[in-house]
């Protein structure tokens, strides 16, 4: 039987009740890594890490545009938002006539995890870019 953890409980004396069932649930995003109340199949905790970076300056490339600084063990999530405007955000990776036009992907090896991206058109060079990336760790 799995044990469950409560996050953000303000001491150990908090009861575990309906009023703050919430924030012992809340999901945070965060530029460091956090430990989420989650856990994959093989029972490893969960880790999240957001990446708010540019696409790449210069269209038909790929290149690295993020880390999370460590080795991987499996990948749980890996998504992306392209910042176009304002008020416009392009999912990724976008696909344009049945071919694909921009995408990322994670590279990990012994001692670090790379975010790669290929970009297609010059509109979406230099542009922001937020990456989620889910994963357990070695």
């Amino acid at each position: 039987m799995a044990v469950i953890e409560f996050k953000n409980l303000p001491d150990t004396s908090t009861p575990v009740n309906a009023n703050n069932l919430n924030s012992m649930q809340q999901d945070i995003y965060s530029t460091s890594e956090i430990k989420t109340n989650k856990v994959w199949t093989d029972n490893k905790p969960i880790y999240r890490k957001v990446i708010s970076t540019n696409t790449p300056s210069t269209a038909d490339t790929t290149s690295r545009i993020g880390y999370l600084g460590i080795p991987i063990d499996t990948l749980v999530k890996l998504e992306s938002y392209i910042q176009m405007t304002s008020t416009v955000w392009v999912p990724n990776p976008q696909y344009l006539a049945g071919t694909i036009y921009n995408y990322i992907y994670l590279q990990s090896c012994d001692t670090i995890s790379e975010i790669i991206m290929s970009v297609k058109a010059n509109n979406y060079t230099s542009v922001p870019i937020n990456i989620v990336v889910e994963y357990t760790k070695p």
